[in-house]
């Protein structure tokens, strides 16, 4: 917390580490980090427009954020990119924990700019005539893991990508199984999916 200089990475995770620690972390991280992953502890997040307030995060091709507890992230993170004219490639991914209406709620916020949408996606303009943002469920089911403290928590996992306007439908990835895994692996491998 008190080193001065600046942390050189590339990938740098974050596993159950109070807000306050990966906001300084963060904003002490050189240019050039490719990726960010999130994991913090319990009955924390509270600081995440602090984290999306860091360069570095802006500028990062790839973050997440595992077991998030509000319903908020999707369309904060979807409004820097826009105003950030982010480009083409970068992803958020986000596992909420608590069946939320994160996917309604960005419905409603960016109602004005939706292109296409259905229950499992939606996709958005941006302010840059040749990209979109494209929000996707993880599942078309909630997943349920009781293996926490004993609680029946609820799981629902989300993909934003900044993409090519010219990207047709056709192209989607209709297997979501490799991009969850990449942020919850677990979630296949303990069966927890069903």
């Amino acid at each position: 917390m008190n080193y001065t200089g600046e942390i050189p990475a590339k990938n740098i995770r974050f596993y159950r580490c109070d807000d306050e620690t990966v906001v300084t972390v963060l904003q002490k991280l050189s240019n050039g980090v490719e990726s960010i992953k999130l994991r913090w502890r319990e009955n924390e997040y509270t600081y995440v427009d602090d984290v999306l307030a860091v360069s570095q995060v802006q500028k990062a091709k790839y973050w997440h954020m595992e077991l998030y507890k509000q319903s908020d992230s999707l369309h904060k993170v979807a409004q820097m990119w826009i105003n950030k004219n982010s480009q083409i490639g970068f992803t958020f991914q986000v596992s909420v924990l608590f069946a939320d209406d994160s996917f309604e709620e960005f419905l409603k916020i960016f109602a004005e700019r939706i292109v296409s949408k259905s229950d499992k996606r939606v996709r958005i303009r941006t302010n840059n005539p040749d990209r979109h943002i494209l929000l996707e469920r993880g599942f078309d089911d909630v997943v349920r893991i009781d293996r926490i403290v004993g609680i029946d928590y609820q799981l629902q996992i989300f993909r934003l990508m900044v993409i090519s306007v010219e990207m047709e439908e056709s192209e989607y990835d209709e297997n979501c199984k490799e991009w969850i895994c990449k942020m919850s692996p677990w979630v296949y491998y303990n069966n927890y999916h069903y």
